[in-house]
């Protein structure tokens, strides 16, 4: 059911922003909501509790001239609904050095219990500093160290909390395709692991040359 209260079986769309100089770094994650008690969470309280997860995660992994803006949540079930935002915990990076150039990423890994391509998914979280690289242009031993710190950090389950009530929301690879046609809203894997991977990728958008990437409303 669509709305301000998402029920159990409900879908939850969650993006994190970031920025750096003129561009910005989306992610985007998925939620199952798992179980209500003993009534469900609303939605407005959903984005300042994901903020205690991500505003600590993102300052490891940035330089000082990138900040982390905020997170939006997003009841998708089966239409969108507005997306409540927090910019609570807003901070800069912490990681030494400058940035990169802007098109170079991190990858972060999603695997459930199911092989091939449409059980996998994967996030960019951007702009890796100075000190993540090395002499050669592999990532650093403290790249490594930090970007494994962010995905322990992100929650595979999540409980929020409303009052006395609660939500349990799980990570999920939200499929669109099967053997390239379309499957309906809803068909989901979960996750199992969350794996950092330990070479760079890249991001064309978020590149010097690429289209500035505006900042979305309420970021």
């Amino acid at each position: 059911m669509p709305g301000p209260v998402p029920i159990g079986g409900d879908i939850i769309e969650v993006r994190t922003v970031c920025k750096n100089a003129d561009q910005i770094a989306v992610n985007v994650f998925h939620y199952h909501v798992d179980s209500t008690s003993p009534t469900p969470a609303r939605l407005s309280v959903y984005p300042v509790q994901f903020a205690a997860d991500f505003a600590p995660m993102y300052s490891l992994i940035m330089p000082s001239t990138a900040v982390y803006r905020g997170v939006g949540c997003t009841n998708i079930t089966p239409t969108r609904t507005v997306e409540a935002v927090s910019t609570a915990g807003t901070t800069i990076g912490l990681a030494s050095g400058t940035e990169l150039p802007q098109q170079v990423s991190y990858v972060i890994n999603f695997k459930s219990l199911y092989a091939g391509r449409g059980h996998r998914g994967r996030v960019y979280p951007g702009f890796p500093p100075t000190s993540h690289v090395n002499s050669v242009g592999d990532m650093s031993p403290a790249g490594i160290t930090a970007i494994q710190l962010w995905a322990g950090g992100l929650p595979k389950t999540k409980t929020i909390t409303d009052g006395a009530n609660n939500s349990v929301l799980q990570l999920i690879i939200l499929r669109r395709q099967f053997q390239k046609l379309p499957l309906p809203f809803g068909v989901f894997d979960v996750v199992q692991t969350v794996a950092a991977r330990t070479q760079f990728g890249t991001q064309r958008r978020r590149g010097d040359f690429g289209r500035t990437n505006l900042v979305p409303l309420g970021f």
